[in-house]
């Protein structure tokens, strides 16, 4: 179990944890985790199965996205919250700027 999910054991009926604004914001940040894996990257929730949450619920875990490249919608589009990426530092210092966050 991943230390999060030790540390937070429930998102989706957690009156702390804090939800996405809309459906519609949570159905876009799925669209980035499953773009990114489709296009070889490394999706990693910080959350068991069953505490995933869904579009309806607008629970997003803690996501981080890994390997991940300049096609992939992550890269190219505003990103907020939960889910994130991550560049190898040589990749970082390649481009000389930060992607739009």
């Amino acid at each position: 179990m991943p230390l999060l999910a030790k540390l937070c054991k429930r998102f989706v009926d957690n009156p702390d944890y804090t939800r996405i604004v809309s459906r519609d914001h949570s159905l876009r940040l799925q669209s980035y985790t499953d773009d990114a894996r489709a296009k070889g990257g490394r999706v990693v929730v910080l959350a068991s199965d069953q505490e995933r949450g869904t579009a309806e619920s607008k629970v997003c875990p803690p996501t981080l996205i890994f390997s991940v490249t300049d096609e992939m919608l992550v890269m190219q589009e505003e990103i907020f919250g939960p889910a994130t990426f991550t560049l190898r530092r040589r990749r970082f210092q390649r481009h000389g700027a930060v992607p739009r966050s």
